[in-house]
C-alpha cells in the first residue's frame, strides 16, 4: 500500500506490506496496537526484500541502527509529531547532517546524473550492498524494517538531485517502470507512473 503520512514531502512515498489486496497490514489485533503492544514482526511487510530501482552505483549504505520492535497508537502519534516538526539532525565535523536517527538504515543509489534513489527504514543487519558498489536493476538492497523515526515497518522512497550536501538536496519526481494496480476486483498493469497515496500495488 502506498502512503504519504503528514509531514512527508509530496515527492516522497512510503510503501507498506499487506496480507492481501483487501487485507490488513498486520497479524496483531487493533486492540494490541491501541495498547502499544503490536510487534513489528507481526506486520506483513516485515523483512520483505527491497529491490533496487535500476542499474547504478551505491553512493551510501548505512546499517546498524536497531529497529523499533513494538508499535502502537500513542507511540505512533508521538513519532509523527517528533519526526515532522521537532527532529533536527546533528551535524558532523564535515558539516553534514546525520540523518540516520530519523531515516534509520538506508541505501542511496545513483541511477542517473542528478538522480539519487533513496531507500530508508531498512531492517537492521539486512543491507547487502556497500558504498561504490555497482548494482543491476532489481538486485536486493536489504529488507523492510522499522528503524529510525517510523511508526510501523515500511520503506520510504524518494529521488533527489545530489547526495554531496544533504542539507541542500532537492527531491525530484520519479515513476515506477511497471507494476500492477489493484482496482478493487483485479490487477491492472501500470507503466511509467508513480502510485498515489492509498493505492495498492504489486511488483
Amino acid at each position: 500500500m502506498a502512503k504519504r503520512p503528514p509531514g512527508h514531502h509530496p515527492l516522497a512515498l512510503d510503501l507498506m506490506g499487506l496480507e492481501r489486496p483487501d487485507g490488513s497490514l498486520m497479524r496483531s489485533s487493533r486492540t494490541s496496537w491501541i495498547a502499544g503492544r503490536a510487534p513489528a514482526r507481526s506486520y506483513y511487510g516485515w523483512e520483505r526484500p527491497i529491490h533496487g530501482p535500476g542499474s547504478g552505483r551505491v553512493v551510501a549504505a548505512v546499517d546498524g541502527l536497531a529497529d523499533r520492535m513494538m508499535t502502537g497508537a500513542l507511540s505512533s502519534a508521538a513519532l509523527l509529531v517528533y519526526a515532522s516538526f521537532i527532529f533536527k539532525p546533528p551535524i558532523d565535523p564535515q558539516g553534514q547532517p546525520n540523518i540516520q536517527p530519523n531515516v534509520g538504515n538506508y541505501v542511496m543509489v545513483q541511477i542517473a546524473p542528478q538522480q539519487i534513489a533513496f531507500y530508508a527504514h531498512l531492517r537492521n543487519g539486512s543491507i547487502r550492498k556497500e558504498e561504490n558498489q555497482t548494482i543491476a536493476q532489481g538486485e536486493v538492497l536489504g529488507s523492510m524494517g522499522n528503524s529510525g523515526n517510523t511508526t510501523a515497518p515500511h520503506v520510504h522512497v524518494h529521488v533527489m538531485d545530489q547526495s554531496i550536501d544533504l542539507a541542500t538536496a532537492n527531491l525530484v519526481p520519479f515513476v515506477f517502470d511497471r507494476y500492477d494496480l489493484w482496482n478493487g476486483t483485479g490487477w491492472c498493469p501500470q507503466s511509467r507512473v508513480c502510485p498515489s497515496p492509498g493505492q495498492i500495488l504489486r511488483s
